[in-house]
């Protein structure tokens, strides 16, 4: 994506210069524009609350969405009202990033924020991070808004971020604690599938697996019942589903059947650069997420049949990462079974029988999870 200057930009290079930048908003009396509310509304519904504001948008008959927050923030700068956005990190090589926003599938986009590189490296922020701040309008001749001030780091103090236990230095063990599928006889999906799978292959907080099946026998079928059957044995559990190279009918149909779960998805008519883009970074997300104690799970779905340079990539992805997947799914391969495989999937738990690592020091209440590729169901905490 095109930034501009804003590499160049010396205002934003030090944290001097982004803290006057923030200074502006510091002092401001007036409730803050959230951003989260209005970004997943659809064009006519975001044309109504904005226009509902108390800042003199006048808006064109037909705007376009960028158009749109563009004003908008404009607006917020010249009345000086704080605007807040929360969003998903993703460091670049320069030592920059981005907030990427769930409802894009964590897409870079022209409207996902700038955070600058002095930003980034003070609080130790990695990909993944759920990072919460303040935003102010796109700079001269450059083609972004600019995060100026950093609020909260996954839902905490943002000098919390740097002292938490990096995930490559937990400790990886055995799966302690068992997730329950079966549910009441009277639901709508298939309790009895729940119930062979809780009998024939239990699934623990901390586990992988992996289902092969024929075309057409009721993978994803069966994917949407587990996510179902979480969702009412462990509401309080993060459920991400992320689908890749799936067709867009189902990624709708997903959605609909678990709405509140979080689903990012990489649909078949998108290139295996966005594949592997929505992988790593919904992988990272987890990763974050188990360092900081957050109980989750996740189901993945990889349809291969459209992209024979994603699969090459993802297995060399795995390959690196998980040694044992890479070896089943290379024999998958050689067996032609590969565009039939569903995986699903978890991490290790983070500790010892009696919560030391080889470090001694305590790891309970952390997790371990490594990337597969294709799709599954990931847990830690």
């Amino acid at each position: 994506m095109e930034i501009g200057n804003l590499l160049e930009s010396e205002m934003i290079s030090t944290k001097e210069g982004i803290s006057a930048l923030a200074e502006v908003f510091v002092s401001s009396e007036s409730s803050p524009v959230v951003l989260d509310e209005l970004l997943p509304l659809s064009l006519q519904d975001l044309k109504t609350r904005v226009s509902e504001l108390d800042l003199g948008l006048e808006l064109s008959a037909a705007p376009l969405r960028e158009e749109i927050f563009d004003r908008l923030l404009d607006a917020c700068l010249e009345k000086v009202v704080p605007v807040r956005i929360t969003g998903i990190l993703e460091v670049m090589e320069g030592g920059h990033a981005f907030l990427l926003q769930e409802k894009d599938n964590y897409r870079l986009k022209s409207q996902c924020p700038f955070v600058p590189a002095p930003l980034v490296k003070s609080l130790g922020l990695k990909t993944g991070h759920l990072v919460q701040g303040f935003v102010r309008p796109k700079m001269e001749e450059s083609s972004c808004p600019v995060l100026v001030q950093i609020e909260q780091v996954m839902n905490g103090a943002p000098e919390e971020a740097s002292r938490i236990t990096p995930f490559t230095e937990l400790v990886p063990y055995y799966p302690l604690e068992r997730i329950f599928l079966e549910t009441n006889p009277d639901v709508e999906w298939d309790n009895v599938s729940m119930r062979v799978v809780d009998l024939v292959s239990p699934i623990g907080f901390g586990q992988r697996g992996l289902i092969v099946a024929p075309p057409r026998t009721g993978k994803t079928v069966l994917q949407q019942a587990i996510a179902r059957a979480l969702r009412v044995n462990n509401p309080k559990v993060h459920l991400i589903v992320l689908l890749v190279d799936e067709r867009p009918e189902e990624v709708t149909d997903f959605r609909r059947q678990v709405p509140d779960a979080e689903v990012i998805a990489s649909t078949f008519d998108e290139s295996a650069e966005s594949h592997v883009h929505a992988a790593e970074i919904v992988i990272e997300k987890a990763r974050r997420m188990v360092e900081s104690g957050v109980r989750f799970v996740e189901l993945t779905s990889l349809g291969w049949d459209h992209h024979n340079n994603l699969r090459e990539e993802m297995e060399d992805h795995c390959a690196q990462i998980d040694k044992p997947i890479a070896g089943l799914l290379a024999d998958l391969k050689r067996r032609d079974m590969l565009k039939d495989t569903l995986i699903i999937w978890a991490g290790e738990f983070g500790r010892t029988p009696h919560g030391q690592g080889g470090d001694g020091r305590d790891h309970n209440n952390k997790g371990y999870t490594t990337f597969m590729a294709g799709g599954g169901v990931k847990g830690g905490f």
